[in-house]
């Protein structure tokens, strides 16, 4: 019996590989290498400050404490409500409106803040309550 050996051509390749999905590969980590890499040597541009906005100079703190027994003070002093709505009306003329902070406990009555808040609001100005 004879056997026919067919006689490959070397000329040509004898597998061929499909490079689609390696160039995907690559073009991916190429990417994140671009991405991760930090950037240096940027231009710094230096920029003057705005003068539209107002400055971040630190104002004066008001704080109003309402004590359990309905007592107001006001920086650590005791008020009356007269008191408290000349003390509000004053600060709101001043030409630099200090922060308000209104600070009372869990126990004092509703309508013993709800005065305080009426006021300054009268007033206009403007404050943030929190507890004690």
């Amino acid at each position: 019996m004879a056997r026919f050996v067919a006689e490959a051509n070397v000329d040509q390749p004898m597998a061929s590989l499909d490079v689609t999905p390696m160039i995907g590969v690559l073009a991916a980590l190429l990417s994140l290498f671009i991405l991760s890499v930090p950037v240096t040597g940027m231009l710094r541009i230096p920029i003057a400050p705005d003068e539209s906005f107002p400055s971040k100079e630190p104002t004066d703190l008001v704080q109003i404490v309402l004590s359990e027994d309905g007592r107001i003070f006001w920086n650590g002093v005791a008020v009356g409500p007269d008191r408290l709505q000349a003390l509000a009306q004053f600060t709101a003329r001043s030409s630099a409106q200090p922060s308000v902070e209104v600070l009372s406990s869990s126990t004092v009555r509703y309508q013993e803040l709800a005065f305080v808040i009426d006021t300054l609001q009268a007033q206009g100005l403007r404050f943030a309550v929190g507890n004690k």
